[in-house]
C-alpha cells in the first residue's frame, strides 16, 4: 500500500519519515498537493442528472414563492385578510 494512505490515516509523520528516508517536510508537502488536487478533482466534477434536477427544482420553487408573494400583496392590497394575507408569508 502507499504511503502517503498510510499518513492520510493518522500514522505518524515523523515515522514515516525515517522509515522513508525522506524529510517530514517533504511528506507534508506531498500531503498538502494531495489533498488540494482531490479538492479541486471534485469541484471540477462533471455535472450530472442529479444536478440538473435539482436546479429545475430550485427553480421551479424559486417561481412558486414569487408568485404567492404577488398573491399575497394583491391580497394585502385589497384588504382581504386570508391565508396568504397579513403578511403570512415572508
Amino acid at each position: 500500500m502507499g504511503r502517503l494512505p498510510r499518513l492520510l490515516r493518522g500514522e505518524d509523520l515523523d515515522v514515516l519519515s525515517r522509515e522513508l528516508g525522506v524529510t517530514a517536510h517533504k511528506i507534508a508537502a506531498w500531503k498538502e498537493g494531495f489533498l488540494r488536487a482531490g479538492q479541486a478533482g471534485l469541484k471540477s466534477r462533471q455535472p450530472d442528472v442529479q444536478d440538473e434536477e435539482i436546479r429545475q427544482l430550485k427553480e421551479a420553487l424559486g417561481d412558486t414563492t414569487m408568485r404567492l408573494k404577488i398573491h399575497q400583496s394583491f391580497l394585502r392590497l385589497r384588504g382581504i385578510d386570508g391565508p396568504f394575507g397579513k403578511g403570512n408569508l415572508k
